[in-house]
């Protein structure tokens, strides 16, 4: 029996080279990341959603809650702007202190209420910035500040003690 050796054709091999190429490239395109610059556009990155291919490196883990602002209650106070503070001052310190993340979420035609969305690495996080905010809520509602539609003349100095209890035990007793 004699075994001659046969090469491979020319054919042959372009298609293998051209399989192995394609490999390769596909594996380069599949972490968004690592593309070249000019390769990140939005065109690429949504076709890499739509083939279910992972783009984002951060996934949501940790420990989140929702705290839903009483804006029917209490129309004439902004809550979202005691939050957010001046130049978002007051949530930069809030997530700082708590060492959590939190987003005002629910506005613009939003089908879900007003609310603040905190994400936390641990639950003492989670707690002290829940504690946080409820406070700054609290306060809101409980001090004597001004709403800030209302010109200065036409407000009271404060509550009545009858208006603080029903405050109290409305923000204490509504029924979720």
């Amino acid at each position: 029996m004699s075994f001659e050796h046969q090469s491979p054709t020319v054919e042959i091999l372009k298609e293998l080279i051209k399989k192995y190429r394609l490999k390769q490239i596909n594996k380069k395109l599949k972490d968004f990341k690592t593309l070249p610059y000019a390769l990140q556009t939005k065109e690429y990155n949504n076709l890499l959603i739509k083939n279910k291919i992972s783009v984002s490196d951060q996934e949501c883990s940790g420990f989140t809650s929702k705290i839903y602002l009483p804006i029917l209650e209490f129309p004439k106070i902004n809550f979202t702007g005691l939050i957010l503070g001046t130049n978002g001052d007051t949530l930069r310190q809030i997530e700082q202190e708590s060492r959590s993340r939190i987003f005002i979420k629910g506005l613009n035609k939003s089908t879900e209420p007003v609310h603040c969305h905190i994400i936390a690495g641990d639950t003492a996080s989670l707690k002290r910035a829940i504690n946080i905010v409820t406070g700054v809520l609290e306060e809101a509602i409980f001090a004597n500040k001004t709403p800030q539609t209302e010109t200065p003349k036409t407000v009271r100095k404060g509550y009545t003690d009858w208006e603080k209890f029903y405050l109290w035990w409305y923000y204490y007793n509504k029924v979720q």
